[in-house]
Protein backbone atom coordinates (compact mmCIF):
# COMPACT_ATOMS: atom_id res chain seq x y z
CA UNK A 1 0.00 0.00 0.00
CA UNK A 2 2.80 2.35 0.95
CA UNK A 3 4.60 1.50 -2.26
CA UNK A 4 1.53 2.41 -4.29
CA UNK A 5 1.28 5.76 -2.57
CA UNK A 6 4.97 6.51 -3.21
CA UNK A 7 4.64 5.59 -6.88
CA UNK A 8 1.51 7.71 -7.21
CA UNK A 9 3.28 10.67 -5.58
CA UNK A 10 6.20 10.38 -7.97
CA UNK A 11 3.85 10.34 -10.97
CA UNK A 12 2.05 13.45 -9.71
CA UNK A 13 5.44 15.16 -9.18
CA UNK A 14 6.48 14.35 -12.75
CA UNK A 15 3.18 15.70 -14.06
CA UNK A 16 3.68 18.93 -12.12
CA UNK A 17 7.27 19.29 -13.51
CA UNK A 18 6.03 18.72 -17.05
CA UNK A 19 3.29 21.29 -16.60
CA UNK A 20 5.75 23.77 -15.14
CA UNK A 21 8.20 23.14 -18.00
CA UNK A 22 5.46 23.67 -20.57
CA UNK A 23 4.46 26.92 -18.91
CA UNK A 24 8.09 28.12 -18.88
CA UNK A 25 8.51 27.24 -22.58
CA UNK A 26 5.33 29.09 -23.49
CA UNK A 27 6.41 32.10 -21.43
CA UNK A 28 9.81 32.15 -23.14
CA UNK A 29 8.19 32.07 -26.56
CA UNK A 30 5.91 34.96 -25.64
CA UNK A 31 8.82 36.98 -24.23
CA UNK A 32 11.02 36.28 -27.26
CA UNK A 33 8.17 37.23 -29.58
CA UNK A 34 7.69 40.52 -27.74
CA UNK A 35 11.42 41.26 -27.78
CA UNK A 36 11.62 40.49 -31.49
CA UNK A 37 8.67 42.79 -32.13
CA UNK A 38 10.37 45.59 -30.21
CA UNK A 39 13.61 45.10 -32.16
CA UNK A 40 11.72 45.24 -35.46
CA UNK A 41 9.92 48.42 -34.42
CA UNK A 42 13.18 50.05 -33.32
CA UNK A 43 14.85 49.04 -36.60
CA UNK A 44 12.00 50.52 -38.62
CA UNK A 45 12.14 53.72 -36.58
CA UNK A 46 15.90 54.03 -36.99
CA UNK A 47 15.58 53.38 -40.70
CA UNK A 48 12.99 56.12 -41.06
CA UNK A 49 15.28 58.57 -39.28
CA UNK A 50 18.64 57.75 -40.84
CA UNK A 51 17.71 56.64 -44.34
CA UNK A 52 19.10 59.34 -46.70
CA UNK A 53 16.44 61.18 -48.67
CA UNK A 54 16.67 63.02 -51.98
CA UNK A 55 16.52 66.49 -50.50
CA UNK A 56 19.31 65.74 -48.04
CA UNK A 57 21.45 64.27 -50.79
CA UNK A 58 20.98 67.36 -52.98
CA UNK A 59 21.94 69.65 -50.09
CA UNK A 60 25.03 67.53 -49.44
CA UNK A 61 25.99 67.61 -53.13
CA UNK A 62 25.68 71.39 -53.27
CA UNK A 63 27.77 71.75 -50.11
CA UNK A 64 30.49 69.49 -51.51
CA UNK A 65 30.51 71.43 -54.77
CA UNK A 66 30.84 74.76 -52.95
CA UNK A 67 33.86 73.37 -51.06
CA UNK A 68 35.53 72.34 -54.31
CA UNK A 69 35.07 68.62 -53.62
CA UNK A 70 33.80 68.01 -57.12
CA UNK A 71 34.26 64.24 -57.36
CA UNK A 72 32.36 63.70 -54.11
CA UNK A 73 29.72 66.16 -55.31
CA UNK A 74 29.23 64.19 -58.53
CA UNK A 75 28.82 60.97 -56.55
CA UNK A 76 26.23 62.64 -54.34
CA UNK A 77 24.36 64.00 -57.37
CA UNK A 78 24.34 60.44 -58.76
CA UNK A 79 22.88 59.22 -55.45
CA UNK A 80 20.24 61.96 -55.57
CA UNK A 81 19.15 60.92 -59.07
CA UNK A 82 18.94 57.26 -58.04
CA UNK A 83 16.64 57.92 -55.10
CA UNK A 84 14.48 60.73 -56.48
CA UNK A 85 11.62 60.62 -58.95
CA UNK A 86 12.47 63.16 -61.63
CA UNK A 87 11.09 64.03 -65.03
CA UNK A 88 13.29 63.33 -68.02
CA UNK A 89 13.84 67.06 -68.46
CA UNK A 90 14.87 67.59 -64.83
CA UNK A 91 17.25 64.64 -64.88
CA UNK A 92 18.74 65.79 -68.20
CA UNK A 93 19.44 69.24 -66.78
CA UNK A 94 21.17 67.74 -63.75
CA UNK A 95 23.18 65.40 -65.98
CA UNK A 96 24.24 68.36 -68.11
CA UNK A 97 25.39 70.17 -64.97
CA UNK A 98 27.28 67.08 -63.81
CA UNK A 99 28.94 66.80 -67.20
CA UNK A 100 30.23 70.36 -66.99
CA UNK A 101 31.58 69.72 -63.50
CA UNK A 102 33.37 66.57 -64.65
CA UNK A 103 34.79 68.33 -67.71
CA UNK A 104 35.66 71.78 -66.35
CA UNK A 105 36.65 70.94 -62.78
CA UNK A 106 38.03 67.40 -62.93
CA UNK A 107 39.19 67.04 -66.55
CA UNK A 108 37.39 63.70 -66.45
CA UNK A 109 36.47 63.59 -70.13
CA UNK A 110 35.10 60.04 -70.05
CA UNK A 111 32.71 60.70 -67.18
CA UNK A 112 31.66 64.05 -68.65
CA UNK A 113 30.91 62.45 -72.01
CA UNK A 114 28.77 59.79 -70.31
CA UNK A 115 26.69 62.47 -68.59
CA UNK A 116 26.34 64.48 -71.81
CA UNK A 117 25.27 61.41 -73.77
CA UNK A 118 22.46 60.47 -71.39
CA UNK A 119 21.37 64.10 -71.01
CA UNK A 120 21.01 64.41 -74.77
CA UNK A 121 18.94 61.21 -74.91
CA UNK A 122 16.60 62.41 -72.17
CA UNK A 123 16.13 65.99 -73.45
CA UNK A 124 17.44 66.43 -77.01
CA UNK A 125 15.48 69.65 -77.60
CA UNK A 126 17.06 71.49 -74.64
CA UNK A 127 18.27 75.03 -75.14
CA UNK A 128 21.75 73.94 -74.12
CA UNK A 129 21.86 71.01 -76.56
CA UNK A 130 24.19 72.88 -78.94
CA UNK A 131 26.67 73.60 -76.15
CA UNK A 132 26.37 69.97 -75.05
CA UNK A 133 27.27 68.87 -78.57
CA UNK A 134 30.34 71.09 -78.66
CA UNK A 135 31.43 69.89 -75.25
CA UNK A 136 30.98 66.27 -76.31
CA UNK A 137 33.20 66.86 -79.34
CA UNK A 138 35.84 68.48 -77.10
CA UNK A 139 35.75 65.53 -74.68
CA UNK A 140 36.22 63.04 -77.51
CA UNK A 141 39.15 65.01 -78.87
CA UNK A 142 40.84 65.19 -75.48
CA UNK A 143 40.27 61.46 -75.01
CA UNK A 144 42.15 60.92 -78.28
CA UNK A 145 39.05 59.71 -80.12
CA UNK A 146 39.35 62.03 -83.10
CA UNK A 147 37.29 59.85 -85.43
CA UNK A 148 34.26 59.86 -83.18
CA UNK A 149 34.74 63.57 -82.54
CA UNK A 150 34.77 64.28 -86.27
CA UNK A 151 31.70 62.10 -86.79
CA UNK A 152 29.77 63.97 -84.11
CA UNK A 153 30.92 67.31 -85.49
CA UNK A 154 29.52 66.36 -88.90
CA UNK A 155 26.18 65.54 -87.24
CA UNK A 156 26.17 69.03 -85.74
CA UNK A 157 26.67 70.66 -89.09
CA UNK A 158 24.50 71.50 -92.05
CA UNK A 159 26.25 71.04 -95.40
CA UNK A 160 29.61 70.97 -93.58
CA UNK A 161 28.97 74.37 -91.98
CA UNK A 162 28.64 74.26 -88.17
CA UNK A 163 25.27 75.08 -86.71
CA UNK A 164 25.45 78.22 -84.61
CA UNK A 165 23.93 78.41 -81.15
CA UNK A 166 24.12 82.14 -81.72
CA UNK A 167 25.77 84.20 -84.42
CA UNK A 168 27.54 87.47 -83.88
CA UNK A 169 27.36 90.03 -86.64
CA UNK A 170 25.93 90.01 -90.13
CA UNK A 171 24.57 86.63 -91.24
CA UNK A 172 25.60 87.50 -94.80
CA UNK A 173 29.22 87.89 -93.73
CA UNK A 174 31.47 84.99 -94.82
CA UNK A 175 32.40 82.24 -92.39
CA UNK A 176 36.15 82.56 -91.81
CA UNK A 177 36.71 79.93 -89.11
CA UNK A 178 35.18 77.15 -87.02
CA UNK A 179 35.54 77.50 -83.26
CA UNK A 180 34.23 75.05 -80.65
CA UNK A 181 31.70 73.68 -83.12
CA UNK A 182 30.32 77.02 -84.30
CA UNK A 183 30.87 79.32 -87.24
CA UNK A 184 32.93 82.48 -86.87
CA UNK A 185 31.98 85.14 -89.39
CA UNK A 186 34.23 87.92 -90.59
CA UNK A 187 31.88 90.54 -89.17
CA UNK A 188 32.40 89.06 -85.69
CA UNK A 189 36.19 89.25 -86.00
CA UNK A 190 36.09 92.74 -87.49
CA UNK A 191 33.87 94.04 -84.69
CA UNK A 192 35.99 92.49 -81.95
CA UNK A 193 39.28 93.86 -83.33
CA UNK A 194 38.02 97.13 -84.80
CA UNK A 195 39.86 99.23 -82.23
CA UNK A 196 43.07 97.21 -82.21
CA UNK A 197 43.29 97.27 -86.02
CA UNK A 198 41.78 100.69 -86.68
CA UNK A 199 45.03 101.90 -88.27
CA UNK A 200 45.39 98.85 -90.53
CA UNK A 201 44.04 98.22 -93.98
CA UNK A 202 41.44 95.56 -93.24
CA UNK A 203 40.82 95.06 -96.95
CA UNK A 204 44.30 93.54 -97.19
CA UNK A 205 43.91 89.71 -97.20
CA UNK A 206 47.10 89.25 -95.13
CA UNK A 207 45.82 91.64 -92.49
CA UNK A 208 42.52 89.80 -92.39
CA UNK A 209 44.28 86.45 -91.97
CA UNK A 210 46.29 87.87 -89.08
CA UNK A 211 43.12 89.22 -87.46
CA UNK A 212 41.29 85.91 -87.73
CA UNK A 213 44.21 83.92 -86.29
CA UNK A 214 44.58 86.41 -83.46
CA UNK A 215 40.86 86.33 -82.65
CA UNK A 216 40.63 82.53 -82.69
CA UNK A 217 43.79 82.10 -80.61
CA UNK A 218 42.67 84.57 -77.95
CA UNK A 219 39.24 82.93 -77.79
CA UNK A 220 40.72 79.44 -77.29
CA UNK A 221 43.20 80.61 -74.67
CA UNK A 222 40.46 82.48 -72.82
CA UNK A 223 38.25 79.35 -72.74
CA UNK A 224 41.11 77.33 -71.24
CA UNK A 225 41.63 80.08 -68.68
CA UNK A 226 37.97 79.94 -67.66
CA UNK A 227 38.13 76.19 -67.26
CA UNK A 228 41.07 76.70 -64.92
CA UNK A 229 39.09 79.29 -62.90
CA UNK A 230 41.74 81.92 -63.62
CA UNK A 231 38.99 84.41 -64.38
CA UNK A 232 37.99 84.36 -60.70
CA UNK A 233 41.41 85.49 -59.44
CA UNK A 234 41.35 89.10 -58.10
CA UNK A 235 44.28 90.34 -60.21
CA UNK A 236 42.79 88.85 -63.36
CA UNK A 237 39.40 90.41 -62.63
CA UNK A 238 41.04 93.84 -62.29
CA UNK A 239 43.00 93.28 -65.51
CA UNK A 240 39.83 92.30 -67.40
CA UNK A 241 38.07 95.43 -66.14
CA UNK A 242 41.02 97.55 -67.28
CA UNK A 243 41.00 95.85 -70.69
CA UNK A 244 37.33 96.70 -71.04
CA UNK A 245 37.96 100.32 -70.08
CA UNK A 246 40.88 100.49 -72.51
CA UNK A 247 38.72 99.19 -75.38
CA UNK A 248 35.99 101.69 -74.57
CA UNK A 249 38.49 104.56 -74.33
CA UNK A 250 40.10 103.70 -77.65
CA UNK A 251 36.74 103.38 -79.37
CA UNK A 252 35.61 106.73 -77.94
CA UNK A 253 38.82 108.50 -78.96
CA UNK A 254 38.60 106.99 -82.42
CA UNK A 255 35.19 108.60 -82.85
CA UNK A 256 36.25 111.89 -81.29
CA UNK A 257 39.27 112.30 -83.54
CA UNK A 258 37.98 110.30 -86.49
CA UNK A 259 41.06 108.11 -86.48
CA UNK A 260 44.37 108.23 -84.64
CA UNK A 261 44.76 111.20 -82.31
CA UNK A 262 47.85 113.38 -82.63
CA UNK A 263 50.11 114.18 -79.69
CA UNK A 264 48.68 117.71 -79.37
CA UNK A 265 45.17 116.33 -79.40
CA UNK A 266 45.99 113.88 -76.60
CA UNK A 267 47.57 116.57 -74.42
CA UNK A 268 44.55 118.81 -74.86
CA UNK A 269 42.23 115.90 -74.12
CA UNK A 270 44.24 115.02 -71.00
CA UNK A 271 43.89 118.55 -69.62
CA UNK A 272 40.17 118.62 -70.33
CA UNK A 273 39.45 115.23 -68.77
CA UNK A 274 41.51 115.83 -65.61
CA UNK A 275 39.42 118.95 -64.94
CA UNK A 276 36.17 117.10 -65.53
CA UNK A 277 37.07 114.17 -63.29
CA UNK A 278 39.20 116.01 -60.72
CA UNK A 279 42.17 113.76 -61.42
CA UNK A 280 45.62 114.28 -59.86
CA UNK A 281 48.76 112.17 -60.11
CA UNK A 282 51.29 111.98 -57.27
CA UNK A 283 54.64 111.45 -58.96
CA UNK A 284 56.49 111.16 -55.65
CA UNK A 285 54.36 108.21 -54.59
CA UNK A 286 54.80 106.54 -57.97
CA UNK A 287 58.62 106.56 -57.72
CA UNK A 288 58.56 105.20 -54.15
CA UNK A 289 59.31 101.46 -53.77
Amino acid sequence: MADERDQKGKQEEKTDIKAESSWISASNIIILTLLLGIVVLVYIEIGSVYKPDGEGSMIAASALESRGLFKAALDEYDRYRSMTTMSRKEEAELLYKQGKLAEDKLNDWDRALAYYTVANVYFPEAGWSSDLGKRSVACMQKMGDSKRAQSLLVQLTDENEPVLPREIGDEQSPVVAVLDGRSVRWSEVESALSVEYQDHDTDDPEVRKKMVRSYVFVWMAAMEAKRSDIDSEPKVIVAMEQAQRSALAQAWMGREFKGTAKEDNLEELWNTLTKIHGARIFDGAISAP
